[in-house]
This record gives C-alpha cells, sequence and structure tokens, in this order.
C-alpha cells in the first residue's frame, strides 16, 4: 500500500511536520492565552479595584445613607417640634389677635374717654380761666401811682387857678352893670359845684388890689367839678348811673372784692365802647370847666359878656384844660378799670364841716397855731382814699363797715371860714352887700 512505501515517510515528515506546525500553533495560541490570561487577570484586577473603590462608594454612601437617616429622623424630630410649635404658636397668634380686639375696644373706649376728658378739662380750663379773671385780685398800679396821679391834678388846679386869677386882676369891677353878674349868680347859687356864701363873698369883695379869694373860688369850683368827674361811674350817661352804681353797692355787700372789683373793670371797660372817643369826652370836660370859670370871672366883674370871657379862657388856656382834663380822664379809668383789690376814690369835705385833722389839712395852716379849728368854707385840693375788703388795721378810720376799711392815702385840703374871713379883711369893700337870686343855672351855666 502506499500508505507504507515510500510515500509513508513523506507522511511522517508531513505528519512531523504538521505536528510540529500545530505544536507552533499551540505554542502560539498558548501564548495568545496567556496574554490573554494576563489581560484578563489585568482586567480582573482593575475590576477588583473599581469593585473595592465601588464598594468603598457604597461604604460611603451607605455611611452618608445612615447619617441623612439620621439627619432624616432629626429633622422628622424637628419638624414635629416645629409642627407642635406652629401649632402653638397658631393658638397663641390666636389667642393675641383676641387680646388685640380686647385691647383696641380697650383703646378705643379710652380714646372716647380721653377725647371725653380732654373736652370736659377745655371746658373746666376755659371755666376756670373765667373763674381767674374774676378771682384774680393782681393790679398792674401801686397807690404810689395813683397818687402820684391825683397831687399832679390838685398842682394843676392850684397853678390853673392862680394864673386865671391874676390875669384877669385888671378887669375885676369892670363890668358897666351888675346885671349880668347878679343872673350869673343867681344862677350859680343852687348848683352843687358852688359852697354856700362863695358868690356872697366874691360878689361883696374888691379883688384888683389882691385876687387871692377869686383864687380861692377857682379851685374850689374847678376842685369840686373834677371829684365829679373823677368818679369811675361818670363815664356812665345819666340813665345808667343810677342803675349801675346801685348794683355795685350790692355786689359790694354780698361779694368778695375780687368778684365786684372785676364786675366793675369789665362793666366799665365794655360801657366805655359805647360812649364818644377820648377826645370828645375831654371836651366836653373842658367845656364845663370853662363855662364855670367864666362864669365865676363874671360874678367878680370881669366884663360885660359872658360869651366873651368864655372865648378869652378857651384861647388861652385851653391847651392847660385840655392836659388837666386828661389827667382826671386817666385817673377815672386807672382806679374804674385797671384796680380790682380795692376801691380808690377822690373826695372833697362838705361845707360847714368841722375842722379835723386826722382828715383833712388846712390849706393856710399857720405854723404859729399848728391845731387849727372851727367849720370849713370850701375844698381846695382832692383827696384820695382807698377802701378794701381787708380787716382793719390799728389807727385805720373805719367808715361803719365792718367788712371793709377805709384809709385816706391823701388828705383833702380845705379853707376854713375864719380864713375866707380874714382875708376879706385885707382887701377893700367898697360895694354894698348883694343877695344872689334863687334862679337855677341853665345847661349853658
Amino acid at each position: 500500500m502506499r500508505f507504507f512505501g515510500g510515500s509513508g515517510n513523506d507522511s511522517t515528515s508531513s505528519r512531523r511536520t504538521s505536528f510540529f506546525g500545530r505544536d507552533h500553533d499551540y505554542r502560539r495560541l498558548c501564548r495568545n492565552l496567556e496574554s490573554q490570561l494576563r489581560e484578563k487577570e489585568q482586567e480582573v484586577d482593575s475590576h477588583k479595584h473599581q469593585v473595592r473603590a465601588l464598594q468603598k462608594k457604597v461604604d460611603e454612601i451607605h455611611d452618608g445613607k445612615r447619617a441623612l437617616e439620621v439627619q432624616y429622623g432629626e429633622l422628622q424630630t424637628q419638624v414635629q417640634w416645629l409642627e407642635k410649635r406652629v401649632g402653638d404658636m397658631d393658638r397663641e397668634a390666636r389667642a393675641a389677635k383676641s387680646t388685640q380686639a380686647e385691647l383696641e375696644r380697650a383703646m378705643s373706649q379710652m380714646q372716647t374717654e380721653r377725647r371725653n376728658l380732654k373736652t370736659l378739662l377745655d371746658t373746666r380750663t376755659a371755666e376756670l380761666k373765667e373763674a381767674q379773671t374774676y378771682l384774680s385780685k393782681e393790679d398792674d398800679v401801686t397807690d404810689s401811682e395813683v397818687l402820684r396821679l391825683v397831687q399832679a391834678i390838685n398842682s394843676q388846679i392850684f397853678q390853673m387857678s392862680a394864673q386865671i386869677s391874676d390875669d384877669f386882676q385888671a378887669s375885676y369891677g369892670t363890668h358897666k352893670s351888675r346885671e349880668l353878674a347878679e343872673r350869673i349868680a343867681s344862677q350859680l347859687e343852687k348848683h352843687p359845684y358852688v359852697v354856700p356864701g362863695l358868690l356872697h363873698v366874691l360878689s361883696t369883695t374888691y379883688h384888683r388890689d389882691d385876687p387871692i379869694l377869686v383864687q380861692l373860688a377857682l379851685q374850689t369850683v374847678l376842685t369840686a367839678i373834677l371829684c365829679d368827674i373823677a368818679s369811675p361811674w361818670a363815664a356812665v350817661s345819666t340813665q345808667h348811673d343810677t342803675l349801675l352804681r346801685s348794683i355795685y353797692v350790692e355786689m359790694c355787700k354780698n361779694e368778695s372784692q375780687s368778684v365786684f372789683g372785676k364786675w366793675r373793670t369789665m362793666a366799665l371797660t365794655y360801657f366805655r365802647a359805647l360812649v364818644p372817643d377820648q377826645g370828645e369826652v375831654t371836651s366836653k370836660v373842658v367845656n364845663r370847666l370853662v363855662k364855670f370859670i367864666g362864669a365865676i370871672l363874671i360874678v367878680c366883674g370881669a366884663g360885660d359878656s359872658i360869651e366873651d370871657v368864655r372865648q378869652l379862657i378857651k384861647q388861652q388856656y385851653g391847651q392847660a384844660l385840655e392836659e388837666l382834663a386828661t389827667h382826671v380822664i386817666d385817673f377815672r379809668r386807672t382806679v374804674g378799670e385797671r384796680v380790682v383789690s380795692r376801691d380808690l376814690h377822690v373826695m372833697t369835705v362838705p361845707p360847714s364841716t368841722l375842722f379835723s385833722s386826722s382828715s383833712m389839712e388846712d390849706e393856710y395852716a399857720d405854723a404859729k397855731n399848728p391845731s387849727p379849728d372851727g367849720p370849713t368854707f370850701c375844698t381846695s385840693s382832692l383827696g384820695l382814699i382807698r377802701k378794701e375788703q381787708k380787716p382793719s388795721d390799728p389807727g385805720a378810720h373805719i367808715d361803719g363797715d365792718e367788712h371793709h376799711r377805709q384809709v385816706t392815702l391823701l388828705k383833702p385840703k380845705v379853707i376854713l371860714w375864719r380864713t375866707v374871713e380874714g382875708l376879706r379883711a385885707e382887701c377893700k369893700v367898697p360895694m354894698a352887700e348883694t343877695t344872689a337870686g334863687n334862679d337855677r343855672m341853665p345847661s349853658s351855666a
């Protein structure tokens, strides 16, 4: 068989070749497998490393998870606490809202009460201010200020009387007929400004050598007129004068000084708004003074025309008389409208009053005879008295009212009858004594 022939060597060689070829392939395969195995081992190692890393991460994740679970538990606890707290706060909020509503109602009520109290306070404050207006006894005028004003008025009266009597000295007794003088004397005789006996003294005395009695007559009449004008109630018209005086007298009996004093100041202040202005009031006072001064001069025989004499007086002495009138009106307004705590009045002494050094002064007191006596003839300068609702001081002159005291701040000066008689004795009396008529003085005098 060919199988065992030469071809068998070839076959063995071929098999050997094939075996070596397969061995080579096997070796190469083994090498490849080993290489692949090593690669796989490397991959396995890498995967193990990755697995370990992943396991580590897993462990970390588990640890984180456990930490988160712990935190979650804590958060759950906090959430539950917060939910409970929210519930509590919600209840507190509802309670607070209820309390707020109650407080708002209470505040609203309190605001209403506050408004009511404020309204009441404003009302009471206004009432208190009104009451204080009456109860306040503070004055912005002192006694010394008023006293100086009265002294200035007295000084002006004296100077005016002396100047006019001296300036007309040459004209006394120059009248052509005594008819006018007697008629004027008759008109003046019953007037309250003219003291009894004054006209008789003037008409029966010669004045051209010494006009002293004319001066005294002018002082007497001007003092009486200005005492009347200086009364606080002289600013009130005649139709209301009696009523207001009566009201004031009753108030003085039943009310406190602060009440009736304030009532007087307010009544006179507001009443003045209804009367003419200062200029017109002053002009009326000046006209009254001029009329009486002219009448006195005519009685002394200083001319035959009363109108001419009055016109001359107004021309020469109008400014001085206006100043005098202004001072008197200022006094009237001061004591009537600015003084509350007391009443201040000027005063004169009624004629034929027995002289008393405690309440008056002698105008012509003699140093050699410091204790004059006898009846008074007239008042030559104004006095000043203060009346107030206080306990009387020791030695103060009491007017008979136990609730009030009256103190003389300035004694009025008087002229005694015996002084007038002495002055007349020094003057010539060439004419027969005459008796004045009984006719009343018309409104022009």
